[in-house]
């Protein structure tokens, strides 16, 4: 789920497949694997500076700077293949672990 609105604030999350059918906004976008990716890639995917950075330079408005959902769909996504993208996605989750433990010791 992506925010439409403000998309530099990385208003971006995972939602589990059992949710989908309990968003109902107009103020987000929902991508959708479709076979082609691994949700969790796709994920880190979307929150990635290659894409919201990317996307930023489509936001019109001045009150609330938003994109629409033809600027994400038209965006170009690197796609390795499935096995490429659960290692990439498993290797950034490990990275996450040991950055919120580090985060936990520091507290």
């Amino acid at each position: 789920m992506f925010s439409l609105v403000r998309p530099y604030l990385k208003n971006i999350a995972l939602v589990d497949s059992s949710n989908a059918d309990s968003i109902a906004s107009t103020g987000f976008y929902i991508a959708t694997s479709n076979g082609v990716f691994i949700p969790k890639y796709l994920y880190i995917l979307m929150i990635s500076a290659y894409v919201v950075d990317g996307l930023n330079q489509f936001m019109k408005g001045d009150n609330s700077p938003s994109i629409n959902k033809d600027n994400i769909e038209k965006w170009f996504y690197p796609v390795p293949p499935l096995a490429e993208q659960k290692r990439i996605a498993d290797s950034v989750q490990e990275y996450i672990s040991i950055l919120e433990d580090i985060e936990k010791s520091l507290s």
